[in-house]
């Protein structure tokens, strides 16, 4: 009974809250907000994304900023920035077919994780 009254509270939190507005010009700024449940170390996290975009030359460029405002290090120190991730998206022209390259920096804005791929 405990197990099922944890996976429905997990279910219900787990759901994420998306923001986002047009700004002209090919601008736009949001956010998402998540929260999560490691099952195996039982830490609890939630997280705040704010972000902006602008499109260029028919590619959507993101800059993503991540918080995460529970991540509680030993119960003493609070480290809340965990880094940024800068996306770029280009359309192929199918119904939601698009290359992307992403690059992710840590806590200290050390640059590193670099992603290219597909998607569908």
């Amino acid at each position: 009974m405990k197990l099922a009254a944890l996976t429905t509270v997990a279910a219900l939190l787990v759901a994420p809250a998306v923001s986002a507005a047009d700004l002209g010009g090919g601008m736009s700024a949001g956010g998402e907000i998540s929260t999560e449940l490691n099952t195996d170390t039982g830490v609890f996290a939630l997280k705040v994304m704010p972000k902006v975009g602008m499109a260029v030359w028919g590619v959507n460029n993101s800059l993503t900023a991540n918080f995460d405002l529970m991540g509680i290090d030993n119960s003493s120190t609070i480290d809340t920035f965990q880094g940024l991730d800068y996306k770029a998206t280009m359309p192929l022209g199918f119904d939601g077919m698009s290359l992307f390259g992403k690059i992710s920096s840590d806590g200290d804005l050390d640059f590193g994780d670099t992603t290219i791929g597909m998607s569908f």
